[in-house]
């Protein structure tokens, strides 16, 4: 089965809006939708020749006649004649929305249009011409008004066709209001199905041209890679024969991660080269960039590698006796407040650039740090103001990356040939971005972020009308300038040619012309953020959707349709709207690639900005990955840990969990997220036992003392310690040493045996059963309904259930 969402509109009986106008027009209507009710009575009356009348009214149209259409054919036939030609027989499920709301609103021509599509004889005729058995559906209750209409709308679709994805549907894009064939496409397309546009070609076209949803094959690469999942990335290319787009970037970037964090395939333990400053300030640029949860961990492992790397350069030039060691070797913990506490009471016999370096930079980025590696938080529109400020790591962005809050939104809009304010500037610059613009953009979820500047992008045709539409919307950006805004809106302007407001221009050539002026703009201005506002000629607006989804998916750009409604007609006010364009059911692959990744190290802001490129079912475990964030960033912070016991507890195990399933050495990051969610204030000598504040052995000590214990024998304050501990000894935190040698020094420092294979997960593994043990002496409920729904999540992007 075939399901067609026909758009209804004036075409439908043949009228031409463009060639009519005022009350000529609303003539045309009157006289059209009496004809269509006088077919329909005429065959509920039994006149013989009437049902072949009424097939000629739905094809060729009512009016067409007496006031002349630029098509032989009615926007119904041509989608009819369309979905013949592509060979899908059997039932079509013909949805009429009608509208009830705007100027021009068409409930009752969907009215009469079903009253003749109801008809036995009329669907016999149109069976034997198509070979497509008809089945209809009228709802006349399409609201223009998005937060009124798109709720009915995904509901009559999916109460039409049910959700079975791959079924095919066709959106008309021939008749009836731009702004409800876009949003129908929205509609159908959050909802996952396989669907296409139908698109009026030449005017004698018995047919119309089915323009495909896009598909892009290499978009999970393009994705992956632009979220900084290099090592997945790569891993895609060569399993599906792409290596060619693995560019010299990539591998050197790629190359520089792995030496800091360690790759896919090497051994525990395995001994590497010491990673250098800027193999350090790659990761910082890479996860700053990506600005999840804990985004900032390696800033302060990078101050402090580049300080000796400064420092190194100064003592080449010093005489032995004279080299300065550097300060973080010389104080025992490296802290970095206490670092730079010694560096500024410290005497300076000369001149130090490292030290300057140190009290200057190191200074303005250690609250960067700070926040990830105490908080869990995410970067702050400051925090990242402050790496930008570095050239050192600003210079390491990658530049498939899209830094947070600093790219553009280009807005791209075609123009009309009557202007009525406000223009789209004022009214897309009034309405500003909705939560789901912000949470798709880079850095729109960020404290102090935003989604950047706003350029647009204006394309008229060669009718007087639209030329004039075009400058005086460029003329309203000035009155369109927000409080508090530095500049206007950028606004250019493109004369894409095509014909005057009466005439026709084959919608094939004159979109491929629109498609590759708007591709050569993209090129240029490279946005971060693209919207299409639903506007001016639909074959504009698809040569423009056509270019804006092929450059978006090679660029994990995110895609939006807006339209906008004015106030009139049962609309209280005019309003933006927007609609998420996903990508291609192919390219599903791709977003699920990307949420695992992000998932696997635990960075769940990314994936929820991933997953919500999908569809409608991806966007709901988008908001579940959400509400999963929501609960750890809360569990991680609070003043009583016990009552948070299950999440706490939950995060302890997906860690190990993720740990297990990963390849090579364990992430430092991971061991910091677990660390960090059981760290907290320990309790007094003499306040009751707690769950996660117990005090642990060697608590008021440098060292411990006493005979070494075995880690059977260490309590649970001492567990969650140890956890602590090795956490300050890796790569990310104040240490220089893989996860798993970072366990053996301090099982050393602390006098603790253990068997030569003990590792990282084991001491996880012993800190899980004190955790648990613990609640079940104290009677604390451990909920696992956190690590159920993650596991939930984690297994449904990787395709195991």
């Amino acid at each position: 089965m075939t399901l067609l969402v026909h758009i209804v509109g004036e075409g439908d009986l043949g009228s031409d809006i463009l060639k009519l106008r005022g009350e000529q027009r609303e003539q045309a209507r009157h006289a059209g939708v009496a004809a269509l009710r006088k077919a329909a009575a005429g065959i509920e009356g039994g006149a013989a020749r009437a049902p072949a009348e009424a097939v000629g009214l739905l094809l060729y149209g009512a009016v067409a006649a007496d006031h002349g259409s630029r098509f032989e054919w009615t926007p119904l036939a041509l989608e009819l004649g369309a979905i013949q030609a592509e060979g899908r027989g059997g039932q079509v499920h013909v949805l009429l929305l009608g509208s009830n709301s705007g100027y021009g609103a068409t409930a009752d021509i969907a009215e009469v249009l079903a009253e003749l599509l109801r008809q036995d004889e009329v669907r016999a005729a149109l069976r034997g011409r198509y070979g497509l058995e008809i089945a209809v559906e009228l709802q006349t209750d399409g609201n223009l008004s998005e937060k009124v209409g798109r709720g009915d709308l995904s509901s009559w679709v999916e109460s039409a066709y049910g959700a079975a994805a791959d079924r095919p549907v066709v959106v008309s894009m021939i008749g009836g209001a731009t702004m409800m064939c876009l949003s129908a496409m929205g509609v159908v397309d959050q909802l996952g199905y396989d669907w296409r546009l139908a698109v009026a070609g030449s005017p004698d076209d018995d047919a119309a041209r089915l323009i495909r949803r896009g598909h892009h094959g290499d978009a999970p690469f393009y994705w992956l890679r632009a979220l900084g999942y290099l090592e997945q990335a790569a891993q895609w290319a060569r399993q599906h024969g792409r290596e060619e787009l693995i560019d010299e970037e990539h591998t050197r970037l790629l190359r520089d991660l792995q030496t800091v964090l360690g790759g896919a395939g090497q051994e525990r333990g395995e001994a590497s080269a010491a990673a250098t400053d800027e193999q350090f300030a790659a990761l910082v640029a890479v996860e700053m960039t990506r600005a999840d949860n804990g985004a900032g961990l390696a800033v302060r492992a990078w101050v402090e590698k580049h300080y000796e790397a400064l420092l190194a350069e100064e003592n080449a030039g010093r005489a032995q006796d004279d080299q300065i060691s550097s300060v973080f070797k010389r104080l025992p913990g490296k802290e970095l407040g206490k670092v730079l506490g010694l560096v500024r009471d410290e005497p300076q016999e000369e001149e130090s650039t490292s030290a300057e370096w140190l009290l200057g930079t190191g200074d303005r980025l250690r609250p960067v740090g700070n926040r990830a590696v105490h908080d869990a938080a995410a970067p702050t529109a400051s925090d990242l103001a402050a790496v930008e400020r570095v050239p050192e790591l600003w210079g390491r962005v990658p530049s498939w990356m899209h830094w947070p809050g600093r790219g553009r939104v280009l807005y791209i809009c075609g123009m009309g040939d009557r202007y009525r304010p406000p223009s789209v500037i004022e009214r897309v610059m009034e309405a500003g971005p909705d939560e789901e613009f912000r949470r798709a953009v880079p850095g729109g979820m960020l404290e102090g972020g935003g989604v950047g500047d706003v350029d647009f992008l204006l394309l008229h045709s060669s009718d007087p009308g639209s030329k004039e539409t075009a400058v005086k919307t460029r003329d309203s950006a000035l009155a369109a300038k927000r409080p508090g805004d530095t500049s206007a809106p950028g606004v250019d302007i493109i004369d894409y040619g095509g014909a005057e407001s009466h005439g026709f221009a084959p919608v094939d050539d004159l979109a491929g012309e629109v498609s590759a002026m708007v591709r050569e703009v993209l090129n240029t201005k490279r946005p971060s953020v693209v919207a299409i506002v639903a506007s001016g000629q639909k074959a504009v607006a698809i040569g423009v959707l056509e270019a804006a989804q092929e450059w978006c998916a090679k660029r994990a750009v995110p895609l939006f349709v807006q339209t906008s409604v004015q106030q009139g007609q049962r609309i209280r006010r005019s309003e933006m709207q927007f609609h998420r364009i996903a990508l291609h059911n192919d390219a599903e692959a791709a977003l699920r690639a990307a949420a695992a990744a992000s998932l696997s190290g635990l960075n769940l802001l990314s994936a929820v900005r991933v997953l919500s490129a999908g569809d409608q079912d991806m966007d709901v475990w988008a908001q579940a990955c959400d509400e999963l964030r929501e609960e750890y960033l809360k569990a991680v912070n609070a003043k009583d840990p016990d009552a948070h016991a299950g999440v706490l507890l939950s995060v302890m195990e997906t860690v190990r969990a993720l740990c297990l399933e990963a390849e090579g050495d364990v992430d430092p990051h991971l061991v910091v997220v677990a660390a960090e969610a059981v760290n907290f204030p320990r309790r007094g000598k003499k306040a009751a036992e707690t769950l996660f504040r117990e005090r642990y052995a060697w608590q008021d000590q440098e060292t411990h003392c006493g005979p070494p214990n075995r880690i059977e024998e260490c309590s649970r304050g001492d567990l969650l310690r140890l956890l602590y501990e090795v956490r300050n000894e890796v790569r990310l935190t104040h240490g220089d040493s893989r996860v798993d040698d970072a366990v053996r020094e301090v099982m050393a420092r602390r006098s603790i045996t253990v068997d030569a294979d003990f590792y990282y997960l084991d001491l996880l593994k012993h800190a899980i059963a004190a955790v648990r043990e613990g609640a079940e002496s104290l009677q604390i409920d451990i909920d696992p309904a956190w690590a159920e729904r993650f596991c939930a999540l984690l297994d449904w992007a990787e395709g195991r259930s």
